[in-house]
């Protein structure tokens, strides 16, 4: 899934927020995971806030 379930300003919190959400994701046969927001800056990728939780597939 590309979109965030929610967003969160800091790594912590958003780590909190998918750790509440991780059992009952398993059992539907997704992982969460967290990740900041990317930006660009010539040749190099930058990882800012907020950070997001997103839902993966576990068989991916």
């Amino acid at each position: 899934m590309s979109d965030a379930l929610l967003w969160r300003d800091t790594k912590s919190e958003a780590d909190r927020e998918a750790d509440k959400l991780r059992p009952a994701a398993r059992r539907r046969g997704f992982d969460v995971v967290v990740r900041g927001s990317r930006r660009r800056y010539g040749n190099r990728v930058y990882t800012d806030p907020p950070y997001g939780v997103f839902l993966e597939p576990i068989n991916s």
